[in-house]
């Protein structure tokens, strides 16, 4: 890719729209939602991923090159904005006044691929209808379309689902009794009004790093398995690993829910996830 020294920045701004989910989480997280960049001598820049943790048990993804940047030509003298770019209102802090102001209103949301337990040469794998993955998954009449038993695959036996306590909001949310995949007739829906601002925090309970993310609306992120944060803006959250049902991991975010009034998803951003079923329609009314 060979630009002139000067187009650098509109590169910048190109790479942050375009990337993969992981790449664009590290680009926003780690430049910001607004970058500039300067040129050098002419020559060949990188612009690189660090390294970082995916999946689970402790697997550790490389450093990547998202672009080669090849700098032509001269010099040419610009100027460049001295300080951070104008934050528009809609990307402005989420303050606990605000979040207070407007009612303190919080969802827990639930990301759980269940399962029972692995076989064992004394202990097979019960089917997911048995105990104890029957005490939270109830498919009913629908279990052909929970539960994906063709091939072989890592997906037998397992029930993918977002959950909730129920569809709406309150000030002290509940964590779910039961768990019910997006393609059931039975699936929940998140109701928001609009105009509301919100705090949610979505648990994992899996050893994996299932990667949160949600449409429309970014989400100013203020915790980590309930540890206040340097705050940021994003809208892919990989949710820490090392998850279990009795010992959850979480990320909390806060939200305005403005300007748009319809449905739209949150997913989980692995694909057979999502297309399993770990999702829910939230509809601002």
């Amino acid at each position: 890719m060979a630009i002139r020294a000067a187009a650098c920045w509109r590169l910048a701004r190109s790479l942050r729209t375009t990337t993969c989910c992981r790449r664009a989480w590290f680009w926003r997280r780690a430049i910001g939602p607004a970058s500039w960049c300067r040129q050098g001598a002419p020559g060949t820049y990188y612009l690189r991923t660090l390294k970082f943790q995916i999946g689970r048990d402790g697997i550790t993804l490389a450093e990547d090159i998202l672009a080669e940047v090849v700098v032509i030509d001269d010099p040419r003298p610009m100027a460049l904005p001295s300080g951070p770019l104008p934050v528009p209102n809609a990307l402005a802090p989420i303050t606990d006044q605000e979040l207070a102001s407007a009612g303190g209103l919080k969802r827990s949301i639930v990301m759980f691929a269940v399962a029972n337990p692995p076989p064992t040469p004394t202990s097979p794998n019960p089917p997911i209808t048995d105990p104890p993955a029957s005490t939270v998954v109830h498919p009913g009449n629908e279990l052909n379309d929970w539960v994906y038993q063709t091939d072989g695959t890592s997906l037998a036996n397992k029930v993918f689902a977002l959950g909730a306590a129920s569809g709406g909001s309150s000030t002290n949310p509940g964590m779910p009794a039961e768990y019910i995949p997006f393609q059931s007739s039975r699936a929940l829906k998140q109701t928001v009004a609009l105009g509301s601002v919100e705090e949610w925090t979505i648990f994992n309970m899996n050893n994996i790093r299932h990667p949160f993310h949600i449409h429309i609306n970014p989400c100013w992120v203020v915790k980590i398995n309930g540890q206040p944060i340097d705050p940021y803006w994003a809208d892919t959250i990989p949710l820490p690993a090392g998850g279990s049902p009795t010992a959850p991991t979480s990320v909390t975010f806060r939200s305005r829910f403005v300007d748009f009034a319809g449905s739209y998803v949150m997913h989980c951003h692995m694909l057979v996830h999502e297309d399993m079923g770990m999702m829910q329609t939230i509809e601002v009314i």
